[in-house]
C-alpha cells in the first residue's frame, strides 16, 4: 500500500482551508452567487427551498447568495395543444430513457436497476406511494427490490 505522507496531507488540509476561506470571503462580499437547479416536483422544490435558505444563512455580507434558480424539464406548452407533437415527444423521451438505462445497468452491476414507470401525477406521501405500488409493483418485484445482488 501507499505510505502516508504527513507533510503532503497537512499541505492539502492547508490548501483546502485557504480555498474555503477565500470562497466564504467571496460569498460574504457578494462576489460569488449560486445558481440552484431543480425540476418541477414537490420534492425538488422542497430541496430548493432548503438549499436557498442554507446558502443565505451562511452569508454575512450584502447581496443575494443565490442569484438564480433554474427549473429544468418543463414540458413545452405546445404539447398541450398538439397531439402529433406530444406523441413524437413521448417517443423521443422513451428512447432516451431506454438508452440511459442500458448505459447505467453495466455501470452499477451487480446491483439491479428497478424501473418505475412515469405516471401522470406527482407521487407524494403514503397515499401516492400506495397508488404507485398498486399500479406498478407486484409483491415479487417489491421483495426483489430488497434482495442483495
Amino acid at each position: 500500500g501507499k505510505k502516508l505522507d504527513i507533510d503532503k496531507a497537512l499541505e492539502l488540509i492547508d490548501t483546502t482551508q485557504t480555498k474555503i476561506a477565500n470562497f466564504q470571503d467571496a460569498v460574504d462580499s457578494g462576489g460569488a452567487q449560486f445558481v440552484v437547479v431543480g425540476v418541477p416536483t414537490k420534492l425538488s422544490f422542497e430541496e430548493t427551498r432548503r438549499v436557498v435558505a442554507d446558502l443565505n444563512e451562511m452569508k454575512s455580507g450584502p447581496g443575494p447568495t443565490v442569484g438564480s434558480v433554474v427549473v429544468n424539464q418543463i414540458l413545452p406548452d405546445e404539447l398541450l395543444e398538439d397531439a402529433t407533437k406530444r406523441s413524437a415527444f413521448a417517443k423521443r423521451r422513451a428512447r432516451s430513457h431506454a438508452a440511459k438505462i442500458e448505459e447505467l445497468e453495466p455501470i452499477v452491476a451487480p446491483a439491479k436497476v428497478h424501473k418505475v414507470p412515469y405516471v401522470d401525477t406527482e407521487i407524494v406521501g403514503g397515499p401516492g406511494l400506495s397508488y404507485l405500488g398498486d399500479l406498478h409493483l407486484s409483491g415479487a418485484d417489491l421483495e426483489d427490490l430488497f434482495e442483495p445482488p
